[in-house]
């Protein structure tokens, strides 16, 4: 995937009109999409079972810059 699209990903889940894309994957899915674009990306995770929220936050290291 490239920087671009990833970008563009993670810019359409945050300005959606409706409902984020969900992903049942804890994490995994915005931690590489991160990664790849280069963005600190903050999101909230939640655990449907439960109801509890955490707020986590996934930082692009410098290996990611490029």
């Amino acid at each position: 995937m490239t920087r671009a699209k990833a970008r563009r990903i993670l810019q359409a889940s945050a300005t959606a009109e409706h409902d984020a894309p969900i992903w049942n994957d804890d994490g995994r899915t915005l931690t590489q999409l991160a990664h790849e674009a280069g963005w600190r990306v903050v999101y909230e995770c939640v655990d449907l079972r439960t109801w509890k929220k955490e707020l986590r936050t996934v930082e692009a290291t410098e290996r990611d810059v490029f």
